[in-house]
């Protein structure tokens, strides 16, 4: 394909290749620029993944312009017909699904298992959102004064920002509900992990009608048009609760409508009575431990009860220690890659060495696969911080990682008060051999999602309701909320009173 640089050229329905640069997408149409962001791997720095194209505000602004032309039509189209768009324009990402998880975990590191997984989400988003979709019609009220119909309209041209961490996943969370609501979108990748993720907008864009997804990248001038512009209706991030504020402050110029799902840290309530065998302590690494700790639902501290916390230690050392091969996802042996880049690698080594205290242990765990690649890479060892203080900053700020404190508490009040002492609210997690007291504590968590003896938000992906409170974010993903999000609600009434 010919790359006309500095024009938007028309490819009609033709979706990207893994393999070449990634260009922008505008109206159906791919924009081209001598002006390109470099991807590095963060196994290999010193590897160029690949280039995508960087838009200025001028582009920006065409892109939005673009999606509110297509949104007449594309709102208009009858709700059966936009479901069957959506789902053809998801099987697209079939023909080169092979090609993407590699590119996903090249991109931001995570083990070619996980990134493989990712690459499904989008089917799987789809196939979760569509029964309360079907359900959600039209309600008629008829009575002797007249009918109030209550149905839900689209809000308009909506805005995603997608992080780095899953990013095809959560690409799909915003875009399947917003496009079956009747919007349509532009899409904003994160700089670090921009790649896989536009090449599935582009996919998917070439099923639909020109100007119902888009796609810009670039600096921060472009993030503030797509989050000020007039045209847009509603903005959905995910990233940080720094950003989120800003995105927030940037959208009430124009009141939009905001979705913010932001960080957590994530606590996990160790009670006395909790089971420790290697299923459950494997079950507890993992929900720390994923995607390198990369990940706004997992935990980030935990408390246990004094009884039960040298033997939740050593249990956890010892199986992070026989689980855990550290090195380049690519790798088969490998299920823990490195962080994401080498400025995150450092702050999680700045939190440990500044939380450290008289008695403080750090104990690094895992094998590393390949010294020299560990040596040069951004990697962290699954690491577990005892002997702490509950306001060490290891505890209080979101690592972001794979290092986590462990800290014993005497009674429960003691273990909600530390748990609930925080500016976050994403998920927590009570782990006890008591079900319904596990549920019943966790009504005083102040936590968006509260699991018991389990910490994994696709446990509830049929369910839906994904957010947080507090500074963890505001709206919800999945299920009934995650559509209601991308609708407004219209009442139409006959009744003269």
């Amino acid at each position: 394909m010919e790359k006309e640089v500095g024009h938007i050229v028309n490819v009609e329905a033709q979706a990207a290749t893994v393999a070449d640069d990634t260009p922008l997408l505008v109206g159906g149409r791919e924009y081209w620029s001598d002006s390109l962001h470099e991807v590095r791997n963060p196994a290999h720095p010193e590897q160029c993944v690949g280039r995508i194209v960087q838009a200025d505000e001028t582009i920006a602004i065409s892109a939005i312009e673009a999606a509110a032309a297509a949104l007449p039509g594309w709102a208009a189209t009858p709700r059966g017909e936009r479901l069957m768009h959506v789902r053809q324009a998801l099987s697209g990402i079939e023909a080169f699904a092979a090609d993407l998880a590699p590119l996903i975990t090249r991109e931001m590191g995570k083990n070619l298992r996980e990134s493989e997984s990712e690459v499904a989400l989008p089917g799987v988003a789809l196939g979760k959102y569509e029964p309360h979709f079907q359900r959600m019609i039209d309600e008629r009220i008829s009575d002797e004064r007249g009918d109030v119909v209550v149905s839900r309209a689209p809000r308009g041209v909506t805005t995603l920002i997608v992080p780095f961490n899953w990013p095809v996943a959560q690409l799909a969370l915003k875009l399947v509900p917003a496009l079956l609501m009747g919007n349509t979108v532009v899409v904003k990748a994160s700089p670090l992990a921009p790649l896989a993720v536009t090449k599935v907008v582009h996919a998917i864009a070439s099923a639909l009608p020109p100007g119902v997804v888009n796609a810009v990248f670039g600096p921060d001038s472009v993030a503030s048009v797509l989050t000020t512009h007039p045209a847009v209706r509603t903005v959905s991030f995910t990233g940080s609760i720094a950003t989120g504020r800003k995105v927030m402050a940037a959208a009430a110029a124009s009141l939009k409508h905001v979705v913010l799902e932001l960080g957590g840290n994530d606590p996990a309530l160790i009670l006395a009575d909790a089971a420790l065998d290697k299923r459950q302590c494997i079950r507890i690494l993992q929900a720390i431990f994923s995607t390198s700790g990369q990940g706004c639902q997992l935990i980030k501290r935990i408390y246990v009860h004094r009884s039960r916390h040298d033997e939740l230690v050593e249990k956890l050392v010892a199986c992070a220690d026989d689980y855990y091969v550290v090195g380049d996802g690519m790798e088969p042996e490998v299920n823990l890659g490195p962080v994401v880049t080498k400025a995150q690698r450092d702050r999680i080594q700045n939190l440990i060495e500044r939380s450290r205290g008289a008695d403080t242990t750090v104990r690094e765990t895992g094998k590393v696969h390949d010294t020299q690649v560990f040596e040069r890479g951004w990697f962290v060892r699954p690491s577990f911080i005892t002997h702490v203080d509950s306001d060490a900053p290891i505890v209080t700020d979101e690592q972001f990682g794979p290092v986590v404190p462990i800290i014993a508490f005497d009674e429960e009040d003691e273990a909600l008060r530390l748990a609930n002492a925080t500016e976050f609210g994403l998920a927590a997690s009570v782990w006890t051999e008591d079900a319904e007291r596990g549920m019943a504590l966790g009504r005083s968590i102040e936590a968006g999602t509260v699991f018991v003896n389990n910490h994994n938000t696709f446990a509830i992906f049929d369910v839906g309701g994904v957010g947080g409170v507090k500074q963890s974010g505001n709206g919800r993903e999945l299920g009934p909320w995650g559509l209601e999000e991308f609708a407004d609600l219209q009442i139409r009434s006959t009744r003269a009173k």
